[in-house]
């Protein structure tokens, strides 16, 4: 572990996670020039685009050649300055789903159609189902005409995966997934733990080094261990817009990113409950 970082060249795997390629993205003005260079495939590349526009916002420019360089010159520093911060899209894509699997119509606040957000991509997939999206001032409205099968690369918006894995469960016939191989080193191996509980809905799964099948169709309610990962806690509860009685374990692992979520969808009409409960019990 260093105490400091000199000028240099950086060299860095890109198929591993751009989170670490973001944080020193954000240094280098601090060490002062930076050049880093992107050993093999760069993966989730809008979450790069994202940190360097904010960066470019508050007075730093960043050279982006093609994704497999990045280079910051010397001389720059950050500016402050009044940023509004957009809503994120991660957490409002759940509900989203919900509206799609519910067949329902729900307007999200606060949602920046051109958004530099990896997850706006989620939209753009939802709408190629066949559900309708709007825009209107500040705000996104979805109105759900229920689940479609998929054959999509998700490598550009991983976070949602999982998500759009609890919705294909309940299209009849076979959905395929790729772009799925960082899941394995996120909070949990997301992959295994998808398979472990959709298993236990009844949905049968296979896997690839890149590509989740799922076969879909009339998945039941069950008790869905969280695996200590938001995300999971988070997509399996959008089955309960669907399905009585689902069980989530563990279910304060959502504070990591949005601790109210389970209070904002007992607000929408899906009864949250420790005990007993239509729609999902919390254990």
């Amino acid at each position: 572990l260093s105490s400091r970082l000199d000028k240099n060249i950086v060299k860095i795997k890109g198929s591993i996670s751009s989170q670490h390629i973001s944080a020193l993205l954000m240094l280098a003005p601090i060490i002062g020039e930076l050049t880093i260079e992107v050993d093999g495939k760069q993966i989730s590349k809008p979450y790069i685009d994202m940190t360097i526009d904010i960066m470019e916002h508050f007075g730093v420019k960043v050279i982006n050649q093609n994704y497999k360089k990045y280079i910051i010159d010397s001389g720059q520093r950050y500016k402050a300055t009044e940023y509004k911060v957009e809503g994120d899209l991660s957490s409002a894509s759940y509900f989203m789903a919900i509206a799609v699997l519910s067949k329902s119509k729900i307007t999200i606040e606060n949602i920046n159609p051109h958004s530099k957000q990896a997850d706006i991509k989620f939209i753009k997939i939802l709408e190629s189902m066949g559900n309708i999206i709007s825009f209107g001032g500040n705000e996104l409205t979805i109105i759900g005409t229920g689940v479609r099968l998929v054959n999509i690369d998700m490598q550009d918006c991983p976070d949602q995966i999982q998500t759009m894995a609890v919705l294909a469960a309940f299209a009849n016939g076979t959905s395929k997934i790729s772009g799925v191989s960082s899941l394995r080193v996120k909070e949990t191996d997301r992959i295994f733990a998808l398979r472990q509980e959709l298993k236990k809905m009844g949905i049968k799964t296979s896997v690839t080094k890149d590509v989740l099948t799922i076969h879909g169709g009339n998945p039941k309610a069950a008790t869905i261990e969280t695996f200590g990962d938001h995300r999971m806690a988070m997509s399996f509860a959008v089955a309960g817009s669907k399905l009585s009685g689902i069980k989530i374990s563990d279910p304060d692992v959502v504070s990591k990113t949005f601790p109210e979520f389970f209070e904002e969808l007992n607000s929408i009409g899906i009864r949250i409950k420790s005990g007993n409960s239509k729609n999902i019990i919390l254990i």
